[in-house]
């Protein structure tokens, strides 16, 4: 099930409704002032009304947990690539929002239920201040996971990850490491193809090809010096090209596919390894046998040198 249109659909109904959040947030915070305020300049606050204040800060702050968490959670969910799996999430972020937003629901708890006499009479002050910041809090947890599942920082964050994995493959690197003799079965990588090959489905050519010269720059990163794993991630590079120019022709997007012939033919002019310029000069070959094979469904992809100017040269 693909779930790229239903998380772009939700996104922007949450944008399109984030102002009534704020409003609600701004209102909220606009009453903490004013109790704060209202407060401040009593000498004394009867146990009942700081009771009825303390509840409704709580209620208050519990709302707002619900809500924000709800709408994190919801927005990760359908952002996932396989149905629902947040292995990928970042959840040490969204722990530091959840602890401060649990912070004053902790301290209003505590103070509802054992009344220390030396804090007791200031404790509207800072329940009010602690809810402050919870709210500005779950604002900003919602703004932050949007941004998170945007596809251009999905896409970033999937190419550093392969890096790590090339990177941390064994104490040596050596030769014998799945990651490095056999990078496409690695889930990272399999998952940054499905992405692109959603997007360029979908149209979004610019982030694809963001994409693309991200993986030429580390492909020609390797230098006549570099080592097993270094080369490993180059040569998965050029093949993350090569699939996505394939993925181009195969979801008729004459711009990725033409884009990433135009790098593969930079990478076999500049790179300063003959292996990995050879391999960017085969994957030339393969992305254009990959234009012929859906030349017939899709006439405007490729149909020779004169359509794709990259080719030229090279059929």
């Amino acid at each position: 099930m693909d779930f790229l249109p239903d998380v772009r659909g939700l996104i922007a109904t949450i944008k399109d409704n984030l102002s009534i959040l704020i409003i609600l947030g701004a209102a909220f915070f606009a009453a903490l002032i004013f109790i704060w305020q209202a407060v401040a300049t009593r000498t004394y606050v009867s146990p009942a009304e700081q009771s009825v204040i303390l509840n409704m800060l709580f209620l208050c702050d519990a709302i707002f947990l619900a809500i924000s968490v709800s709408i994190a959670f919801l927005i990760l969910y359908l952002s996932s690539l396989s149905g629902g799996d947040l292995r990928g999430t970042q959840y040490d972020t969204y722990a530091i929002f959840v602890i401060f937003m649990i912070a004053p629901l902790a301290f209003i708890g505590c103070m509802m239920a054992y009344k220390p006499p030396g804090l007791y009479n200031y404790c509207i002050s800072i329940s009010a201040l602690l809810s402050g910041l919870s709210l500005l809090t779950s604002i900003a947890m919602v703004l932050y996971t949007i941004r998170s599942v945007q596809p251009q920082t999905r896409v970033r964050g999937l190419i550093a990850g392969i890096s790590r994995e090339f990177h941390h493959s064994g104490t040596d690197g050596s030769a014998g490491s799945i990651v490095l003799q056999q990078p496409l079965v690695s889930s990272t990588t399999i998952a940054l193809i499905s992405l692109l090959k959603k997007l360029s489905a979908a149209g979004d050519t610019s982030v694809v090809k963001a994409a693309v010269d991200s993986m030429m720059v580390t492909a020609l990163s390797v230098t006549s010096t570099a080592g097993i794993k270094e080369m490993a991630l180059a040569r998965s590079m050029v093949c993350d090209i090569v699939e996505t120019g394939a993925i181009g022709a195969e979801t008729r997007n004459p711009g990725v596919v033409c884009h990433a012939i135009d790098r593969l033919k930079d990478i076999t002019v500049q790179s300063r390894r003959l292996e990995i310029s050879s391999m960017a000069f085969r994957g030339i070959g393969y992305v254009s046998s990959a234009c012929a094979k859906f030349g017939g469904e899709c006439p405007g992809i490729c149909a020779g040198p004169v359509a794709c100017p990259g080719l030229r040269g090279y059929l």
